[in-house]
């Protein structure tokens, strides 16, 4: 099993990330913490543990299973930081579809998140009651939950304040209103024969505001028309307040 996990600290947008990895050639002994070592690499029964792992299983007094890698998570926790798992996501291809609304609740909801990944065929069923949630990045199959893991930890850590430059450039993002983002262009004004919006270099904010709205809606209608539907619905229950695009101009 591999374990990682994101604490955000003070919300002040220093963040720290770490990922523990317990991969071991020998069957028991203790770790730094004194809890027993196992490698179930050479299960030859896919429903239980080797006999060695089993007879190290039963010496940590353990009475299921998966509960020594429980353990060992809350006492690596402990140690670390302290701190009992406040939030602990399993990575899984069955899990829910991970959203951008996920991302913010979790940054704006938690100080920590502890990651469960799997390996190969994933996970003794029994893992998953150890988990508040169950996410998948997509309809694809890794070898491990690493990167899904990765992935999560750098959607929410960069949405800390201090992480970007402005929180306003956060609420201009594809997903973050349904809607993908207008097109973005920086200098020369001219490239290869194309050309920057002249509403980009008319110095009007508000036509800008428009011309990016209207962007928003037409990308979001011709590459993910799933979305768009699901922006006309919320547009439709909202009054019409859903989302839009921000002033800006050509950047730099």
């Amino acid at each position: 099993m591999v374990t990682g996990q994101s604490r955000m600290a003070e919300r002040g947008g220093m963040a720290d990330a770490h990922a523990t990895h317990s991969t071991h050639s020998t069957h028991g002994g203790p770790d730094a913490q004194g809890v027993p070592l196992h490698d179930f690499s050479t299960n030859a029964n896919a429903c239980g543990p080797c006999p060695q792992a089993l007879s190290a299983v039963q010496q940590a007094d353990a009475v299921h299973y998966p509960d020594p890698a429980y353990t060992r998570l809350r006492q690596q926790l402990a140690a670390l930081h302290g701190v009992q798992p406040e939030r602990v996501l399993l990575m899984a291809p069955q899990g829910r579809p991970l959203a951008q609304a996920d991302l913010r609740r979790w940054a704006r909801e938690h100080d920590q998140l502890v990651f469960l990944c799997g390996h190969y065929e994933g996970f003794d069923e029994r893992i998953r009651s150890l988990a508040h949630e169950e996410v998948s990045i997509g309809d694809f199959v890794l070898t491990g939950g690493e990167l899904p893991a990765m992935t999560i930890i750098n959607g929410v850590v960069r949405l800390l304040p201090g992480t970007v430059g402005t929180a306003a450039s956060l609420e201009e993002e594809s997903h973050s209103a349904l809607l993908l983002e207008h097109p973005h262009y920086t200098r020369p004004a001219e490239f290869r024969g194309m050309d920057v919006p002249a509403v980009l270099r008319s110095g009007d904010h508000g036509a800008i505001a428009r011309w990016r709205a209207e962007q928003q809606r037409l990308r979001t209608a011709e590459r993910r028309p799933d979305l768009h539907a699901r922006w006309l619905q919320a547009e439709a229950e909202t009054g019409g307040v859903a989302g839009g695009a921000t002033n800006g101009a050509m950047e730099d």
